[in-house]
């Protein structure tokens, strides 16, 4: 099973909302600042900018201020070469749904130096819009910020940051290019950790199992987030148009199985982690993010927990709006999908729209079976306009698990693994079948945390792995009879005449390869 067992005998919670009344070793000291290429002074900016919403010439840019207003400047430099250019930017606009936020639309000036600062606000989501940069175009960005009101604090110097990274706007139809594919690097937030009843002390063997999990929790967030950073940094190295996250950048075992949040400050917390985290991404261009079953957005949990989670996510990610291309999505921001050259891709929610819970727990009242996820009457006939709309020579779709089960076991099976395996389980068969029908190679999806490929009808279901999850499912709990266990990603570059795919671990191996042809038109 995904878990290690948080609970203490006698079925005390290690979860539980209480005060811990023993000594406990301190967390480990936090970084000096975020990943991500971000410098300077951590505490002017929560997170490094994140690179979204791209299109034939433009890009947004995400940051989150910290307690002081920053004054910015942004610079742009082709990649290839060239001079370069200061961003103007026009004033801020503030938006209050679905969750506040401040947008600023900017061009390019004359030079490095032309363009004025921008003033923003503390404590704010910020989204920088820079248009007018011309289809398939590659860029440098540097971001430097500074905060505005010094003087406010006695004989204060003004602190200072940067922020670095690369992104590249759409490609035209055409164009070869590479992205990456992640899934699963599970993330273990620190505000989400074991907290420990005082009751624990009254018994050692008790007090040694609860210490057991808490070592264990915090040793293991230090190997996911060192090992995720390694992963990140090699897929920059390969220069992406963009790269998809597949879901399941977070965990929440700190608190039960699939937990949902309680609080807004919780559901925060563990996507700003998980923000920082992404941070590591800088060079992989715009990000584009699937839902998987840990980020507390599962049909199955309270409307109201769910919303907290939602929210969260809409400050944190740069998901595609249903305004930022002609292919509209999600007012939630959960499906969509993109077109980057000769690719059609269409990011898919399973978990957000399945009723039921698939916590493979035999205790549930009402447990999910494998048939019976769902994307959703909506979400249904948005895939399925999209691909008759498409008549891009490569189609792929990216969701976390596909929307059916066969795994090695009945509780893996419940929980949706299976990948191909379950090409012609519940509602799996008819998204199986519409791919068939309009010409898509490739399904991309996570939740199992090993590498593997299978083809069924010649559509490929492909797995790559995970960044950095502490779990590697074995056969008896997949049911693959072919699979890799290392960390990684997929590598995939797209030309006019195949687009290739290549599962690369984390020692950089190659350890499968496969092409698609174009789609017949």
């Amino acid at each position: 099973m995904e878990s290690r067992s948080l609970l203490l005998a006698g079925g005390v919670a290690v979860a539980a909302l209480s005060a811990l009344a023993v000594a406990l070793p301190p967390r480990r000291a936090a970084d000096p600042a975020p990943p991500g290429g971000l410098s300077g002074d951590v505490v002017l900016m929560r997170a490094a900018p994140m690179a979204g919403r791209a299109t034939a010439d433009s890009i947004e840019l995400g940051l989150l201020t910290a307690e002081r207003p920053l004054s910015l400047r942004l610079r742009l430099e082709p990649e290839g070469g060239g001079a370069a250019r200061g961003v103007a930017f026009a004033a801020l606009t503030q938006e209050a749904q679905p969750v506040a936020r401040f947008a600023a639309r900017g061009a390019l000036g004359a030079g490095e130096g032309d363009a004025p600062p921008l003033e923003v606000p503390a404590q704010a989501l910020v989204e920088l819009s820079v248009a007018g940069l011309g289809a398939g175009s590659a860029w440098r960005w540097q971001l430097d910020f500074a905060e505005s009101q010094a003087g406010e604090r006695q004989a204060a110097a003004v602190r200072r940051g940067v922020a670095r990274g690369r992104f590249v706007t759409t490609r035209p139809r055409g164009a070869s290019f590479t992205f990456a594919v992640f899934s699963d690097t599970h993330v273990f937030p620190a505000s989400i950790e074991p907290e420990l009843p005082p009751e624990i002390a009254l018994d050692e063997r008790v007090l040694d199992y609860a210490m057991d999990n808490l070592f264990w929790y915090r040793t293991t967030r230090e190997r996911v987030a060192d090992e995720a950073a390694a992963v990140f940094a090699k897929m920059g190295a390969d220069r992406p148009d963009f790269a998809v996250s597949l879901g399941d950048v977070f965990d929440l075992h700190g608190r039960g199985f699939n937990w949902a949040f309680t609080t807004q400050e919780l559901a925060d917390a563990a996507h700003l982690e998980a923000r920082r985290t992404l941070g590591g991404l800088h060079d992989c261009g715009a990000l584009f993010q699937a839902l998987g079953n840990w980020e507390g957005e599962s049909g199955c949990h309270p409307a109201a927990q769910r919303e907290l989670a939602k929210r969260a996510r809409l400050r944190h990610e740069m998901n595609p709006r249903p305004t930022t291309s002609p292919w509209g999505g999600s007012a939630d921001e959960d499906y969509f999908a993109f077109e980057w050259g000769d690719l059609l891709g269409v990011v898919l929610n399973v978990r957000g729209y399945t009723p039921t819970a698939h916590h493979m727990d035999p205790s549930e009242k009402n447990p999910g079976a494998a048939d019976d996820f769902t994307l959703g009457v909506e979400q249904k006939k948005y895939l399925e306009a999209s691909l008759a709309k498409g008549d891009h020579a490569y189609k792929a779709l990216f969701l976390h698990h596909v929307v059916g089960g066969n795994g090695g076991n009945p509780f893996d099976t419940a929980y949706g693994r299976g990948g191909g395996r379950a090409a012609k389980v519940g509602e799996q068969a008819w998204v199986h079948e519409l791919c068939r029908k309009h010409g898509v190679q490739v399904i991309f999806y996570g939740h199992d945390h090993v590498f593997t490929d299978m083809v069924v009808d010649d559509v490929h279901y492909t797995l790559p792995g995970t960044t950095s999850a502490p779990w590697r499912f074995s056969p008896e709990e997949t049911g693959y009879e072919q699979s890799w266990p290392d960390s990684g990603y997929a590598r995939v570059t797209v030309a006019p005449e195949q687009m290739g795919v290549e599962l690369v671990s984390l020692s950089g191996a190659v350890l499968h390869s496969y092409a698609v042809a174009p789609r017949a038109k």
